[in-house]
């Protein structure tokens, strides 16, 4: 899965399971893979706001209808309600 999150609450902007990040200039990064039908930042998402996590999990099945923020914790990253 990727995950993208905000780095003031690690809430979860954006998870699917395609592609792999790559970095968009100096200070952004996408998904590899991603299409227009994606509607993901035309720039990428900005290094000092955002942050990624690749891990085997899977989504709450009420997102995103329901905000999470990413976890980590023992080693292993898990979903938390906002």
């Amino acid at each position: 899965m990727n995950i993208v999150r905000r780095k003031t609450d690690n809430g979860v902007v954006y998870a699917n399971g395609i592609g792999q990040f790559v970095s968009v200039g100096d200070n952004a990064f996408t998904i590899d893979e991603a299409s227009a039908e994606w509607n993901l930042p035309t720039g990428g998402w900005d290094t000092n706001d955002y942050d990624y996590v690749s891990a085997e999990l899977e989504l709450p099945l009420d997102y995103p209808q329901v905000e999470y923020k990413l976890v980590y914790a023992d080693g292993v990253y898990s979903f938390e309600q906002l």
